[in-house]
């Protein structure tokens, strides 16, 4: 059975990072800048649901393969295909290679980086959750790792190396070790209390207000947590964790109320969430040229992805799909095309 406050949240994150790239005023930038942290949360949580019984890392490993770093590697190939013949004076060698390590590139991929990075720590996070029997002492690990992290990162950045070595570390370290962090309060999710949900986001609330209240003091101006999130901090989890959380507690609440017509379409969403990210990419592009009204632009991108990516379902089952006799490879089609 779905657990359908998994699938309202993941839409709602999706929702929230194709606003990001429409270049909304810094309020509502602001407001939204919870998405990503709350995309891993949730993924902590599938996994954990998902897992069952010993797990074979090889092929735990490919099997993440084939569901994140294939669609996005047949996305590149068809979307440089097309922008090589419209556009090839953009197109470098550099951006092209950047695109498919998840590097910067095009933009957008690197939030590819992301999930595959705590996927493949993901095994090893559940292993360290069953080491805690006690929330309490669960919830003190969690907040001194990352303590140890935003202090690190803090005192490396201070260098101001600019090497190549720093910013590869950066692309894997600093968003490995911060991400993974809140992919095991995923894991550890169900297993927390509503209370311990309610000291989390207080806590979590407190320390967004001290710090921002400090960086005000300090600057003389608002600073937005978006200005802390590469690579992440303590300024920008706070916000996030603080925002994302209480749509985890209330997700059922939230869930009831929504009307049953619309409920099919956020479960697609939700269910083919790869691919709509993916093909909202070269729709924002189109968007950052005409400058229309930002909320027809917007509406218009997601409705655009999801209909391509609709159609391209229907595709998959009725033409790639019956091309295999072989129940693996089919299988293996719908995780690559379908998500």
């Amino acid at each position: 059975m779905r657990n359908t406050k998994i699938d309202l949240l993941r839409f709602i994150g999706l929702m929230l990072i194709i606003l990001a790239h429409m270049s909304p005023s810094n309020l509502v930038n602001q407001i939204r800048n919870f998405d990503v942290p709350m995309m891993v949360f949730i993924s902590g949580i599938s996994f954990n649901l998902s897992f069952r019984g010993k797990l074979n890392y090889p092929n735990y490993i490919w099997k993440r393969v084939k569901r994140l770093v294939f669609p996005v590697w047949i996305f590149l190939t068809f979307l440089f295909s097309v922008a090589l013949f419209l556009f090839p004076e953009e197109i470098t060698v550099e951006k092209i290679i950047s695109s498919y390590l998840f590097l910067s590139g095009i933009g957008y991929v690197w939030i590819i980086r992301v999930f595959l990075l705590v996927a493949l720590a993901a095994p090893f996070l559940l292993y360290i959750n069953g080491k805690f029997k006690s929330n309490k002492k669960f919830l003190i690990f969690l907040l001194i790792s990352f303590v140890i992290y935003d202090i690190s990162q803090t005192i490396i950045h201070n260098f101001n190396n600019e090497s190549f070595a720093l910013e590869l570390f950066d692309a894997i370290v600093f968003y490995l070790i911060p991400y993974s962090l809140i992919y095991l309060l995923g894991i550890r999710a169900m297993n927390l209390t509503k209370p311990e949900f309610l000291k989390i986001i207080i806590f979590s609330g407190i320390t967004f207000l001290g710090i921002g209240l400090y960086l005000y003091i300090e600057k003389g101006i608002f600073i937005y947590t978006h200005d802390y999130k590469y690579p992440i901090s303590s300024y920008y989890v706070s916000y996030a964790l603080m925002a994302a959380l209480p749509f985890w507690l209330f997700g059922d609440l939230i869930w009831k109320q929504i009307p049953i017509k619309i409920k099919p379409f956020i479960l697609f969403v939700s269910q083919n969430s790869i691919w709509i990210y993916l093909w909202h990419i070269p729709f924002i592009r189109i968007t950052e040229k005409i400058h229309f009204n930002l909320i027809v632009e917007y509406l218009g991108v997601i409705c655009l992805a999801t209909l391509i990516t609709y159609v391209q379902t229907i595709i998959v089952e009725q033409i790639f799909v019956p091309l295999f006799k072989n129940e693996k490879m089919k299988k293996n089609i719908r995780i690559i095309l379908k998500g």
